[in-house]
C-alpha cells in the first residue's frame, strides 16, 4: 500500500510503527510503500498528527477484500455479483 503526501515530520513515526509490527516499508520521496499480510495492517497503532492513515488503510483493505463488483468492457458494464458463463465455439475448418 502506498501512503502518499505524509508530512515529513511524521514519516519516521509511521515507518517505525509499521516495521515494529512486521510490515515491510520503503520510502519513496514523501511517500511510504508498506507491504505485508492484511492482518498486520489492522495492528497499526493510531498516529498522532497524521491524517488518520490507519482508517485510510482499513478502508483500502476492505475495498481490496470485496473485490470488483463490476467490469467495464467498452460501453458495457458486466455485473460480477452474479455468475457469468462464457462459451467459445471454434468453428474454423482447421479446428
Amino acid at each position: 500500500m502506498r501512503l502518499r503526501d505524509l508530512p515529513a515530520a511524521d514519516l519516521p513515526a509511521v515507518e517505525q510503527a509499521a516495521r515494529r509490527i512486521g510490515l515491510w516499508v520503503k520510502r519513496l520521496d514523501s511517500d511510504l510503500l508498506v507491504q505485508g499480510p492484511a492482518a498486520l495492517f489492522a495492528a497499526l497503532p493510531p498516529f498522532r498528527n497524521v491524517r488518520d492513515e490507519r482508517r485510510a488503510l482499513g478502508g483500502a483493505l476492505r475495498r481490496f477484500r470485496l473485490g470488483r463488483r463490476a467490469l467495464r468492457a467498452g460501453s458495457r458494464v458486466l455485473d460480477l455479483r452474479r455468475p457469468l458463463i462464457v462459451g467459445i465455439l471454434n468453428a474454423t475448418p482447421d479446428s
